[in-house]
């Protein structure tokens, strides 16, 4: 049974993801084709991670996992890629 696209109209209500992500300060340097690209790279990013089951719905970003996920897509990322890194940074830290 695909339940993800029920996940994903249930996780569209919240905005506090791509809020913690975007500072509105942003608005004043990027465009709005920008930004927009942006809050795709963080929904798309999220839904992954749901589906993936590497973070539970709710859930709540960190900072640390904020600057994470900016360097991902600083790097020009996939978000797929950077599910895979954040997570897998997230793990090896845990062993030390």
């Amino acid at each position: 049974m695909n339940t993800s696209g029920a996940r994903r109209g249930h996780c569209d209500a919240d905005v506090s993801i791509g809020s913690s992500l975007l500072d509105v300060a942003l608005h004043d340097v990027l465009s709005d084709e920008e930004m927009h690209l942006i809050r795709q790279w963080i929904d798309d990013w999220f839904h992954l991670a749901v589906e993936q089951g590497r973070i539970d719905w709710p859930y709540v970003v960190n900072e640390a996992m904020v600057l994470t996920i900016q360097t991902c897509y600083r790097m020009k990322m996939s978000p797929e890629e950077a599910v895979y890194f954040c997570y897998r940074m997230q793990n090896e830290s845990t062993l030390f």
